[in-house]
């Protein structure tokens, strides 16, 4: 979107996603100041049925590799 409006902020956009973005993908649509973001399932529901978000996991700390033994 940036590349085609050639412009790094896209407050003017919306975006719709199946999920709740992860950190990093929150962090891109918090950058470019998008006004609106739709999504369709919590993260835990993701979960839920099987999609493991290592990202928000490590920072939870409930990744497997982060627990204390």
């Amino acid at each position: 979107a940036c590349k085609k409006l050639k412009q790094i902020e896209l407050a003017d956009c919306e975006i719709y996603a199946s999920c709740e973005p992860c950190p990093m993908c929150f962090g891109a649509i918090h950058l470019s100041q998008i006004k609106w973001l739709v999504y369709g399932a919590k993260a835990d529901a993701a979960i839920a049925i099987g999609f493991h978000d290592f990202i928000a996991d490590a920072l939870r700390g409930t990744g497997f590799y982060q627990k204390a033994t």
